[in-house]
């Protein structure tokens, strides 16, 4: 037996083009429900496949209002159940006139034909028809009807309230976007400049000796180095480590030296300047009162080196505030798409249903998340170490990570699909015949309405039994995104918020350039994932009769 869903589909392919006269605007309204009979006694027989709504159309005030009239009509028919010799063609001419139809349909010319309805104007887009209706003429049927009236029109929204405004949003947000990428490579470049190892420290400082005077080259190195000795400059990993005379320990140099210690190691470093400098062969022809000025000058700046130095005083880069820009530029932009397409900056998480989607949030959530860090620390690395070899290297958990989210959306499709196909419950079925802003695909629920959907979507069941019950998988599915999301972001951020600068950023980019997810946190996605899935999976049972 052929479902009123399936009957208004094939009326709605049949008619959607048609336009009323304007001196009868009802003609249209007759002429569908006079064809809906036909169409139910005939099971639809004859006619072309059924034709549902896209969400798109739905935008269109004329579409939707079509769509409704088919429902209506073919539920009137059901009602009524009209005689099955009930005979429909649409023609340009009366089909009695047309020689080629008397061939196709005798009935038409028999003596007398029968009574005759009609005409309907309809227009087809293209060639205005005729629609005539005839009773007792048992062999002029929906075989004789032309196949989607050749009326095929394509629906012309645009929720834009103002489109150049729209389209400049948009431009705006991704030219915001690149100048966050190249503030992030200037911060990259910023952040290679110095070097935190005892022998980048040493070549800092002979260069510092050397700017006093070029004839103390080979001196300020042997200068430098002996410096570096004395300070006990410790390199560790990525990382210099350095022991303070002055406590006998060794101190994180992200935390810095105490002041104590800085000022012992400058007072050493003036020191060891003046004793070499004053023996220093290269300014053996020199008379003491023009050593003097050299050598002090060589101190000071030696001094100053050394208190300055990274090693000594850290430097760091933001890069956490990059990239939460870079996500929030992005989110903007699928707003404003969204708003374009469906009039609504959640656009881009209602699906062909109207509903707001929960794996669309997820994929979302994630893509924008992980795509904008990558984005950022990418062109940092290359702005830190001026090669494309420094690019994140992810681990499995970032990819599976991807892999499970994105992963999720075609398959939790494929099952609504497969529901679509099977007949709804009795019951459920009733219960949504008397919503008039829902109608149903088989056993999936659909907003009749493009803007039907609700914050609640993300909530409640999917199918007709069980549209209007709290879905606990679904739940659940969405508080464990919402938390995990919360962990990535503070991983990320806790990384990014203080990123000391002049690391090795080839070990970096491999080792902290993305947050650590361990298998816990992969675990507990994968079972949320996966028990949304297979709770869809489940056959739902029928509701009660009184819905």
């Amino acid at each position: 037996m052929m479902t009123d869903q399936e009957g208004a589909a094939i009326l709605f392919a049949e008619t959607r083009g048609w336009r009323a006269d304007q001196n009868d605007p009802e003609q249209v309204r007759y002429a569908r429900r006079a064809l809906a009979q036909g169409l139910i006694a005939s099971e639809g027989k004859g006619f072309g496949s059924g034709l549902r709504p896209t969400a798109n159309d739905f935008g269109d005030p004329e579409i939707l209002s079509a769509w409704q009239d088919c429902f209506a009509a073919v539920r009137s028919a059901r009602t009524s159940m009209a005689s099955p010799t009930l005979g429909y063609i649409i023609n340009e001419t009366r089909p009695t006139d047309d020689n080629r139809l008397r061939t196709m349909a005798r009935g038409l010319t028999a003596s007398p034909v029968g009574d005759e309805f009609g005409p309907f104007f309809v227009d087809g887009g293209v060639t205005p028809f005729k629609l005539y209706v005839y009773e007792s003429v048992q062999d002029v049927g929906p075989g004789l009807f032309p196949s989607k009236s050749g009326a095929r029109q394509t629906a012309k929204t645009n929720n834009f309230r103002n489109p150049i405004v729209a389209s400049l949003t948009v431009v705006v947000c991704l030219a915001l976007f690149l100048l966050v990428s190249l503030y992030s490579f200037w911060q990259g470049a910023a952040a290679s400049q110095n070097s935190l190892s005892a022998q980048s420290m040493a070549s800092r400082l002979a260069d510092s000796i050397k700017a006093v005077d070029p004839r103390l080259s080979d001196e300020a190195n042997a200068i430098a180095a002996q410096i570096v000795t004395e300070a006990k400059l410790k390199p560790d990993g990525r990382q210099a480590w350095w022991q303070g005379p002055s406590t006998g320990n060794n101190a994180n140099i992200t935390n810095g030296p105490s002041t104590t210690d800085i000022e012992a190691l400058e007072t050493s470093a003036r020191q060891v300047t003046g004793q070499r400098i004053a023996g220093a062969a290269a300014l053996a022809a020199l008379d003491e009162a023009e050593r003097t000025p050299v050598r002090d000058k060589a101190m000071n700046a030696v001094a100053a080196a050394v208190r300055n130095d990274p090693v000594l005083v850290p430097t760091f880069v933001n890069l956490a505030g990059i990239w939460l820009g870079a996500v929030l530029l992005l989110t903007v932009v699928a707003g404003v798409v969204g708003k374009g397409f469906y009039g609504s900056v959640l656009g881009v998480l209602i699906d062909s249903r109207n509903r707001l989607s929960l794996s669309r949030l997820q994929v979302l959530f994630w893509s924008v998340l992980v795509l904008s860090l990558f984005s950022v620390t990418s062109i940092f690395l290359v702005g830190a170490t001026g090669t494309v070899g420094a690019l994140p290297q992810y681990p499995w958990a970032i990819w599976a990570l991807l892999g499970i989210s994105i992963g999720t959306t075609p398959l939790s499709g494929l099952i609504l699909l497969s529901k679509s196909t099977q007949p709804p419950q009795p019951n459920a079925e009733q219960s949504i015949m008397a919503d008039p802003n829902s109608t149903n695909v088989g056993r999936v629920e659909v907003n009749l309405s493009q803007n039907g959907w609700s914050f609640l979507d993300f909530f409640r069941g999917e199918e007709v039994a069980n549209r209007n019950e709290i879905d606990i998988s679904r739940f659940q599915y969405f508080v464990i995104t919402l938390v995990l999301m919360i962990i990535f972001v503070g991983l990320v951020t806790n990384e990014l918020w203080t990123l000391q600068t002049a690391q090795d950023w080839l070990a970096w980019a491999k080792d902290k350039s993305y947050p650590h997810l361990n298998e816990t946190f992969i675990g507990l996605l994968a079972l949320s994932h996966g028990s949304y899935l297979g709770m869809k999976l489940l056959a739902k049972p029928d509701v009660s009769p009184n819905g």
